[in-house]
Protein backbone atom coordinates (compact mmCIF):
# COMPACT_ATOMS: atom_id res chain seq x y z
CA UNK A 1 0.00 0.00 0.00
CA UNK A 2 1.27 3.40 -0.36
CA UNK A 3 0.95 6.99 1.10
CA UNK A 4 -1.88 9.61 2.12
CA UNK A 5 -0.46 12.97 3.46
CA UNK A 6 -2.78 15.87 4.41
CA UNK A 7 -1.68 18.39 6.58
CA UNK A 8 1.25 16.13 8.01
CA UNK A 9 -1.49 12.81 8.43
CA UNK A 10 -1.66 9.70 6.64
CA UNK A 11 -4.51 7.20 7.02
CA UNK A 12 -4.34 3.57 7.88
CA UNK A 13 -7.49 2.45 8.79
CA UNK A 14 -8.06 -1.26 10.73
CA UNK A 15 -11.74 -2.81 11.61
CA UNK A 16 -10.13 -5.67 14.12
CA UNK A 17 -13.09 -7.99 15.56
CA UNK A 18 -11.63 -10.64 18.25
CA UNK A 19 -12.73 -14.00 18.87
CA UNK A 20 -12.18 -15.74 22.57
CA UNK A 21 -12.12 -15.11 25.99
CA UNK A 22 -14.01 -15.50 29.00
CA UNK A 23 -17.15 -14.43 31.07
CA UNK A 24 -16.30 -11.88 33.79
CA UNK A 25 -17.22 -8.31 35.18
CA UNK A 26 -16.11 -5.42 33.57
CA UNK A 27 -14.61 -2.11 35.36
CA UNK A 28 -17.87 -0.38 34.30
CA UNK A 29 -20.32 -2.97 35.71
CA UNK A 30 -21.07 -4.96 32.35
CA UNK A 31 -20.55 -8.65 31.82
CA UNK A 32 -18.56 -9.65 29.63
CA UNK A 33 -20.08 -12.26 27.03
CA UNK A 34 -18.77 -15.14 25.20
CA UNK A 35 -17.79 -13.98 22.42
CA UNK A 36 -19.92 -14.14 19.11
CA UNK A 37 -22.78 -14.55 21.04
CA UNK A 38 -26.06 -14.32 19.51
CA UNK A 39 -24.58 -13.12 16.07
CA UNK A 40 -23.15 -14.31 13.06
CA UNK A 41 -19.64 -15.09 12.66
CA UNK A 42 -17.78 -11.95 11.30
CA UNK A 43 -15.42 -12.35 8.21
CA UNK A 44 -12.28 -14.22 8.49
CA UNK A 45 -10.05 -11.92 6.92
CA UNK A 46 -9.13 -8.14 6.35
CA UNK A 47 -10.41 -5.46 3.62
CA UNK A 48 -7.64 -3.30 2.22
CA UNK A 49 -8.72 -0.06 1.13
CA UNK A 50 -5.86 1.71 -0.38
CA UNK A 51 -4.96 5.36 -1.27
CA UNK A 52 -4.68 4.65 -5.06
CA UNK A 53 -8.51 3.99 -4.20
CA UNK A 54 -8.79 7.02 -2.38
CA UNK A 55 -6.84 9.24 -5.20
CA UNK A 56 -8.91 7.77 -7.71
CA UNK A 57 -12.12 9.03 -6.22
CA UNK A 58 -11.25 12.10 -5.69
CA UNK A 59 -9.90 12.74 -8.58
CA UNK A 60 -12.90 11.13 -10.78
CA UNK A 61 -15.82 12.05 -8.61
CA UNK A 62 -14.58 15.22 -6.56
CA UNK A 63 -18.10 16.30 -5.02
CA UNK A 64 -20.44 14.89 -2.36
CA UNK A 65 -20.47 11.29 -0.39
CA UNK A 66 -18.76 8.13 -1.34
CA UNK A 67 -19.24 5.13 0.26
CA UNK A 68 -16.36 3.34 -0.28
CA UNK A 69 -16.98 -0.19 1.69
CA UNK A 70 -19.79 -1.91 3.72
CA UNK A 71 -18.64 -4.23 5.82
CA UNK A 72 -20.82 -7.26 7.72
CA UNK A 73 -19.19 -7.11 10.98
CA UNK A 74 -20.83 -10.17 12.88
CA UNK A 75 -22.55 -8.06 15.24
CA UNK A 76 -23.02 -4.86 13.21
CA UNK A 77 -22.09 -3.81 10.03
CA UNK A 78 -19.45 -1.07 9.25
CA UNK A 79 -19.51 1.68 6.42
CA UNK A 80 -15.86 3.98 5.40
CA UNK A 81 -16.87 6.84 3.59
CA UNK A 82 -15.15 9.81 1.84
CA UNK A 83 -16.61 12.65 1.66
CA UNK A 84 -15.71 15.93 0.43
CA UNK A 85 -17.28 19.94 0.69
CA UNK A 86 -16.54 22.79 -1.24
CA UNK A 87 -16.77 26.37 -0.28
CA UNK A 88 -20.52 26.82 1.63
CA UNK A 89 -20.23 30.60 0.36
CA UNK A 90 -21.87 31.83 3.64
CA UNK A 91 -22.16 35.16 4.70
CA UNK A 92 -21.69 36.14 8.98
CA UNK A 93 -25.27 35.79 10.37
CA UNK A 94 -26.27 33.28 8.05
CA UNK A 95 -28.36 30.12 8.88
CA UNK A 96 -26.62 26.94 9.19
CA UNK A 97 -28.03 23.85 7.52
CA UNK A 98 -28.04 20.15 9.22
CA UNK A 99 -28.50 16.92 8.71
CA UNK A 100 -29.67 14.35 11.02
CA UNK A 101 -29.55 10.68 10.64
CA UNK A 102 -31.53 8.05 12.64
CA UNK A 103 -29.60 5.00 12.87
CA UNK A 104 -25.40 5.49 11.70
CA UNK A 105 -23.18 7.59 14.05
CA UNK A 106 -20.28 9.15 12.18
CA UNK A 107 -16.60 9.37 12.99
CA UNK A 108 -14.97 11.73 11.43
CA UNK A 109 -11.34 12.48 10.74
CA UNK A 110 -10.30 14.90 8.87
CA UNK A 111 -7.47 14.38 6.37
CA UNK A 112 -7.56 17.85 4.35
CA UNK A 113 -9.12 21.39 4.84
CA UNK A 114 -11.78 22.93 7.03
CA UNK A 115 -14.31 24.99 8.11
CA UNK A 116 -16.57 25.48 10.83
CA UNK A 117 -18.09 22.38 12.22
CA UNK A 118 -22.01 22.63 14.45
CA UNK A 119 -23.59 20.09 15.91
CA UNK A 120 -26.04 19.51 18.41
CA UNK A 121 -28.50 21.97 19.74
CA UNK A 122 -32.45 21.89 18.64
CA UNK A 123 -32.68 21.52 15.08
CA UNK A 124 -35.12 24.35 13.72
CA UNK A 125 -37.51 23.58 10.46
CA UNK A 126 -36.76 20.10 11.23
CA UNK A 127 -37.38 17.93 7.88
CA UNK A 128 -37.76 13.47 7.59
CA UNK A 129 -36.47 12.12 4.29
CA UNK A 130 -39.08 9.88 2.62
CA UNK A 131 -38.07 7.01 4.72
CA UNK A 132 -35.68 5.65 1.61
CA UNK A 133 -32.93 4.45 3.39
CA UNK A 134 -29.12 5.03 0.68
CA UNK A 135 -26.07 3.37 1.02
CA UNK A 136 -24.19 6.24 2.57
CA UNK A 137 -25.78 6.81 6.06
CA UNK A 138 -29.52 5.34 5.84
CA UNK A 139 -32.69 7.64 6.70
CA UNK A 140 -32.44 11.31 8.09
CA UNK A 141 -33.57 14.47 7.97
CA UNK A 142 -32.29 18.21 7.74
CA UNK A 143 -32.98 21.40 9.26
CA UNK A 144 -31.72 24.64 10.74
CA UNK A 145 -29.10 24.70 13.94
CA UNK A 146 -30.94 26.59 16.31
CA UNK A 147 -30.64 26.62 20.23
CA UNK A 148 -27.76 24.98 22.27
CA UNK A 149 -25.45 24.25 19.04
CA UNK A 150 -22.21 24.18 18.89
CA UNK A 151 -19.78 25.29 16.68
CA UNK A 152 -15.94 25.76 16.54
CA UNK A 153 -13.14 25.45 13.74
CA UNK A 154 -11.75 22.34 12.65
CA UNK A 155 -8.70 21.49 10.50
CA UNK A 156 -6.57 18.66 9.27
CA UNK A 157 -6.20 15.83 12.19
CA UNK A 158 -9.34 16.88 13.88
CA UNK A 159 -11.64 13.98 15.00
CA UNK A 160 -15.17 14.50 15.75
CA UNK A 161 -17.67 11.69 17.14
CA UNK A 162 -21.47 12.58 15.96
CA UNK A 163 -23.79 10.41 17.87
CA UNK A 164 -27.05 9.36 16.18
CA UNK A 165 -29.62 11.74 16.02
CA UNK A 166 -27.28 14.83 16.31
CA UNK A 167 -27.25 17.43 14.09
CA UNK A 168 -24.14 18.51 11.94
CA UNK A 169 -23.59 20.73 9.20
CA UNK A 170 -21.11 23.18 7.83
CA UNK A 171 -20.18 26.74 7.41
CA UNK A 172 -17.25 28.99 6.35
CA UNK A 173 -15.30 26.48 4.31
CA UNK A 174 -13.39 29.22 1.90
CA UNK A 175 -12.11 26.81 0.12
CA UNK A 176 -12.40 22.65 0.86
CA UNK A 177 -12.94 20.00 3.78
CA UNK A 178 -12.20 16.15 2.69
CA UNK A 179 -12.84 13.61 5.58
CA UNK A 180 -13.39 10.24 6.28
CA UNK A 181 -16.25 8.87 7.62
CA UNK A 182 -16.12 5.54 9.76
CA UNK A 183 -20.24 4.54 10.56
CA UNK A 184 -20.61 1.57 12.69
CA UNK A 185 -23.99 0.40 11.99
CA UNK A 186 -25.76 -1.82 14.57
CA UNK A 187 -29.34 -2.00 13.22
CA UNK A 188 -27.71 -2.63 9.59
CA UNK A 189 -29.57 -0.05 7.83
CA UNK A 190 -26.61 0.05 5.45
CA UNK A 191 -26.04 -2.83 2.58
CA UNK A 192 -23.54 -5.10 3.42
CA UNK A 193 -21.54 -6.27 0.82
CA UNK A 194 -21.55 -2.58 -1.14
CA UNK A 195 -18.35 -1.55 -2.88
CA UNK A 196 -18.29 1.35 -4.72
CA UNK A 197 -18.15 0.59 -8.69
CA UNK A 198 -15.29 3.02 -9.44
CA UNK A 199 -12.79 1.54 -6.43
CA UNK A 200 -9.70 -0.02 -8.16
CA UNK A 201 -10.19 -3.87 -8.95
CA UNK A 202 -6.79 -4.47 -7.81
CA UNK A 203 -5.46 -5.66 -3.80
CA UNK A 204 -2.12 -4.61 -2.68
CA UNK A 205 0.51 -6.85 -3.66
CA UNK A 206 0.67 -10.45 -1.16
CA UNK A 207 4.26 -10.53 0.58
CA UNK A 208 5.36 -14.07 1.41
CA UNK A 209 5.54 -14.74 4.89
CA UNK A 210 7.44 -17.15 7.05
CA UNK A 211 5.14 -20.32 8.12
CA UNK A 212 5.51 -21.49 11.82
CA UNK A 213 7.42 -25.42 11.31
CA UNK A 214 5.17 -26.70 14.73
CA UNK A 215 3.60 -30.12 13.24
CA UNK A 216 0.54 -30.34 11.76
CA UNK A 217 -0.18 -26.70 11.82
CA UNK A 218 1.30 -23.93 9.06
CA UNK A 219 4.09 -26.20 8.08
CA UNK A 220 4.69 -25.28 4.17
CA UNK A 221 0.61 -24.09 4.80
CA UNK A 222 -0.17 -22.13 1.48
CA UNK A 223 -0.20 -18.25 1.50
CA UNK A 224 -3.46 -16.31 2.61
CA UNK A 225 -6.58 -16.21 0.79
CA UNK A 226 -6.83 -12.57 0.35
CA UNK A 227 -10.66 -10.90 0.62
CA UNK A 228 -13.28 -10.41 -2.28
CA UNK A 229 -12.38 -7.41 -4.87
CA UNK A 230 -14.35 -4.61 -5.25
CA UNK A 231 -17.39 -6.04 -6.63
CA UNK A 232 -20.71 -6.36 -6.76
CA UNK A 233 -23.73 -4.87 -4.18
CA UNK A 234 -24.75 -7.46 -1.76
CA UNK A 235 -27.98 -6.12 0.02
CA UNK A 236 -28.46 -7.29 4.25
CA UNK A 237 -31.80 -6.75 3.32
CA UNK A 238 -32.65 -6.41 6.84
CA UNK A 239 -35.95 -4.19 8.16
CA UNK A 240 -35.31 -0.46 9.23
CA UNK A 241 -36.31 -0.46 12.69
CA UNK A 242 -37.75 2.43 14.74
CA UNK A 243 -34.83 4.31 15.76
CA UNK A 244 -33.10 3.89 19.28
CA UNK A 245 -35.17 0.67 19.50
CA UNK A 246 -33.77 -1.62 22.24
CA UNK A 247 -30.57 0.74 23.71
CA UNK A 248 -30.47 3.99 25.49
CA UNK A 249 -30.18 7.18 24.38
CA UNK A 250 -27.05 8.07 22.51
CA UNK A 251 -25.56 11.52 23.52
CA UNK A 252 -27.37 14.74 22.33
CA UNK A 253 -23.75 16.45 21.04
CA UNK A 254 -20.27 15.38 19.22
CA UNK A 255 -16.75 14.64 21.06
CA UNK A 256 -13.93 16.34 19.53
CA UNK A 257 -10.17 14.91 19.79
CA UNK A 258 -8.20 17.51 18.73
CA UNK A 259 -4.75 17.08 16.59
CA UNK A 260 -3.08 19.27 19.52
CA UNK A 261 -4.45 16.88 21.48
CA UNK A 262 -3.05 14.21 19.60
CA UNK A 263 0.11 15.38 18.96
CA UNK A 264 0.82 16.60 22.61
CA UNK A 265 0.19 12.50 23.52
CA UNK A 266 2.65 11.23 20.57
CA UNK A 267 5.47 13.71 22.10
CA UNK A 268 5.10 13.11 26.00
CA UNK A 269 4.11 9.85 26.12
CA UNK A 270 5.57 7.83 23.30
CA UNK A 271 4.57 4.34 24.64
CA UNK A 272 2.49 2.27 22.69
CA UNK A 273 -1.18 2.25 23.02
CA UNK A 274 -3.12 4.83 24.62
CA UNK A 275 -7.10 4.99 24.76
CA UNK A 276 -8.18 8.76 24.13
CA UNK A 277 -11.56 8.40 24.55
CA UNK A 278 -14.27 5.82 24.90
CA UNK A 279 -18.27 7.43 24.56
CA UNK A 280 -21.42 5.66 24.95
CA UNK A 281 -23.08 5.71 21.65
CA UNK A 282 -26.31 4.88 22.88
CA UNK A 283 -26.52 0.94 21.51
CA UNK A 284 -22.59 0.55 21.79
CA UNK A 285 -19.50 1.75 23.56
CA UNK A 286 -16.77 4.06 20.94
CA UNK A 287 -13.23 3.71 21.82
CA UNK A 288 -10.68 5.91 19.62
CA UNK A 289 -6.99 5.68 20.68
CA UNK A 290 -3.64 6.25 19.29
CA UNK A 291 -1.12 3.55 18.81
CA UNK A 292 2.88 3.44 18.27
CA UNK A 293 4.72 0.90 16.97
CA UNK A 294 9.03 1.30 16.91
CA UNK A 295 11.15 -0.72 14.68
CA UNK A 296 10.61 -4.36 14.47
CA UNK A 297 13.98 -5.27 14.13
CA UNK A 298 12.93 -8.74 12.79
CA UNK A 299 15.23 -10.70 9.83
CA UNK A 300 13.76 -12.37 6.97
CA UNK A 301 12.21 -15.71 7.56
CA UNK A 302 11.39 -14.60 11.67
CA UNK A 303 7.88 -15.78 12.86
CA UNK A 304 5.58 -12.74 13.14
CA UNK A 305 3.61 -12.33 16.33
CA UNK A 306 -0.18 -11.65 15.97
CA UNK A 307 -3.09 -10.81 18.62
CA UNK A 308 -6.50 -11.02 18.52
CA UNK A 309 -8.95 -8.99 20.49
CA UNK A 310 -12.22 -10.72 21.71
CA UNK A 311 -14.61 -8.34 21.35
CA UNK A 312 -13.48 -5.05 20.26
CA UNK A 313 -12.91 -4.64 16.42
CA UNK A 314 -10.49 -1.51 14.83
CA UNK A 315 -10.38 0.69 12.24
CA UNK A 316 -7.05 2.04 11.70
CA UNK A 317 -5.77 5.10 10.54
CA UNK A 318 -2.36 5.73 9.33
CA UNK A 319 -0.39 9.03 10.70
CA UNK A 320 2.92 7.99 9.71
CA UNK A 321 5.41 5.70 9.11
CA UNK A 322 4.49 2.44 8.09
CA UNK A 323 6.23 -1.55 7.63
CA UNK A 324 4.08 -4.90 6.68
CA UNK A 325 0.53 -5.90 8.18
CA UNK A 326 -0.11 -9.29 8.14
CA UNK A 327 -3.90 -10.29 9.22
CA UNK A 328 -6.10 -13.68 9.14
CA UNK A 329 -4.97 -16.99 9.19
CA UNK A 330 -4.19 -19.90 11.45
CA UNK A 331 -2.89 -18.24 14.45
CA UNK A 332 -0.24 -20.40 16.21
CA UNK A 333 1.12 -20.81 19.72
CA UNK A 334 -2.22 -19.33 20.52
CA UNK A 335 -2.52 -18.02 23.89
CA UNK A 336 -4.71 -16.05 25.98
CA UNK A 337 -4.58 -12.71 27.51
CA UNK A 338 -3.95 -12.06 30.94
CA UNK A 339 -6.34 -14.41 33.01
CA UNK A 340 -8.86 -12.77 30.30
CA UNK A 341 -8.66 -9.68 32.25
CA UNK A 342 -10.04 -6.80 30.20
CA UNK A 343 -7.77 -3.58 29.63
CA UNK A 344 -8.91 -0.30 29.00
CA UNK A 345 -7.43 -0.02 25.16
CA UNK A 346 -9.34 -3.20 23.52
CA UNK A 347 -10.73 -5.49 26.17
CA UNK A 348 -9.52 -9.36 26.65
CA UNK A 349 -7.83 -10.90 23.70
CA UNK A 350 -4.25 -13.01 22.86
CA UNK A 351 -1.90 -13.14 20.62
CA UNK A 352 0.57 -16.27 18.90
CA UNK A 353 2.18 -16.20 15.67
CA UNK A 354 0.72 -16.10 12.58
CA UNK A 355 0.58 -19.14 10.26
CA UNK A 356 -1.35 -21.29 7.60
CA UNK A 357 -3.56 -18.96 5.48
CA UNK A 358 -2.75 -15.20 7.04
CA UNK A 359 -1.86 -12.58 4.18
CA UNK A 360 0.78 -10.07 4.39
CA UNK A 361 0.88 -6.64 2.86
CA UNK A 362 3.44 -3.91 2.67
CA UNK A 363 1.14 -0.56 4.14
CA UNK A 364 2.15 2.80 4.36
CA UNK A 365 0.19 6.22 5.62
CA UNK A 366 -2.79 6.40 3.30
CA UNK A 367 -3.47 3.10 3.18
CA UNK A 368 -7.30 1.68 4.99
CA UNK A 369 -7.70 -1.92 5.65
CA UNK A 370 -10.30 -3.77 7.87
CA UNK A 371 -10.19 -6.22 9.78
CA UNK A 372 -13.15 -8.11 11.43
CA UNK A 373 -13.33 -9.15 15.51
CA UNK A 374 -11.41 -12.84 15.95
CA UNK A 375 -8.78 -11.71 13.11
CA UNK A 376 -4.95 -12.02 13.68
CA UNK A 377 -3.39 -8.94 12.73
CA UNK A 378 0.79 -8.23 13.19
CA UNK A 379 3.73 -5.87 12.57
CA UNK A 380 6.91 -6.82 10.96
CA UNK A 381 9.85 -5.13 8.57
CA UNK A 382 8.72 -1.95 10.37
CA UNK A 383 12.40 0.17 10.13
CA UNK A 384 11.59 3.54 11.62
CA UNK A 385 7.89 3.22 12.53
CA UNK A 386 4.38 3.23 12.54
CA UNK A 387 1.60 5.79 14.30
CA UNK A 388 -1.92 5.21 13.78
CA UNK A 389 -5.26 6.30 15.35
CA UNK A 390 -7.57 3.02 15.93
CA UNK A 391 -11.33 3.68 15.94
CA UNK A 392 -13.22 0.50 18.15
CA UNK A 393 -17.23 0.05 17.81
CA UNK A 394 -17.54 -2.05 20.95
CA UNK A 395 -21.14 -3.38 20.90
CA UNK A 396 -20.33 -5.58 24.20
CA UNK A 397 -19.62 -2.89 25.85
CA UNK A 398 -16.53 -4.38 27.18
CA UNK A 399 -14.70 -0.74 26.89
CA UNK A 400 -14.87 1.63 30.12
CA UNK A 401 -17.46 3.94 28.72
CA UNK A 402 -16.62 7.72 29.97
CA UNK A 403 -12.99 7.39 29.78
CA UNK A 404 -10.33 10.00 28.97
CA UNK A 405 -7.06 9.73 27.99
CA UNK A 406 -5.32 11.53 31.59
CA UNK A 407 -2.41 13.53 29.55
CA UNK A 408 -5.16 14.86 27.24
CA UNK A 409 -5.77 18.92 26.72
CA UNK A 410 -8.35 19.69 29.30
CA UNK A 411 -9.25 22.92 26.56
CA UNK A 412 -11.96 22.41 24.00
CA UNK A 413 -12.12 24.26 20.53
CA UNK A 414 -12.27 27.46 21.07
CA UNK A 415 -16.51 28.00 20.08
CA UNK A 416 -17.64 30.05 17.05
CA UNK A 417 -20.75 32.15 17.81
CA UNK A 418 -23.76 29.79 16.15
CA UNK A 419 -26.08 31.93 13.92
CA UNK A 420 -29.59 31.51 15.89
CA UNK A 421 -32.78 30.97 13.26
CA UNK A 422 -35.88 33.62 13.89
CA UNK A 423 -38.39 31.43 14.58
CA UNK A 424 -40.63 31.59 17.55
CA UNK A 425 -39.96 29.96 20.88
CA UNK A 426 -37.13 27.69 19.61
CA UNK A 427 -33.43 29.28 18.52
CA UNK A 428 -34.24 32.73 18.78
CA UNK A 429 -31.90 34.57 20.77
CA UNK A 430 -31.54 31.26 22.43
CA UNK A 431 -27.62 31.05 24.20
CA UNK A 432 -25.03 29.59 22.55
CA UNK A 433 -24.19 25.74 22.47
CA UNK A 434 -22.84 23.51 25.62
CA UNK A 435 -19.71 22.08 24.89
CA UNK A 436 -19.58 18.06 25.78
CA UNK A 437 -17.80 17.39 29.14
CA UNK A 438 -13.99 18.58 29.00
CA UNK A 439 -11.60 16.14 29.33
CA UNK A 440 -11.19 15.45 32.83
Amino acid sequence: MTKIVAGGFAVLIAVVVSASGQNGAQPNGATILTPGYGDGAPPAYAFDITKADIDLLLKDHPGGDKQMRVVDMGKYNEGVGLIYRGPTNDKPGDPIHVLYHDFTPENYLIISGGGVLTTGGVIDQKTHSNGVPNVMNGPGGAGIAGRGAYSRKVSTGDIIIVPTGVAHGWSQITDHVTYLSFRPDPDRVLPAGWVYPTLLKNLPEQITIPQPQGPGRGRGGTQGQAPPAAGSIVSGGAPIPTPGQGAGAPPAYAFDITKAEIDMILKNDPGTDRQLRVVDMGKFNEGVGVIHRGPTNDKPGDPIRVLYHDYTPENYYILSGGGVLTTGGIIENRSGGRGGVPNVMNGPGGGGIAGRGAYSRRVSAGDIIIVPRGVAHGWSQVTDHVDYLSFRPDPDRVLPAGWVYPMLLKNLPEEVKTPQTQAPARGRGGAQGQPPPSAR
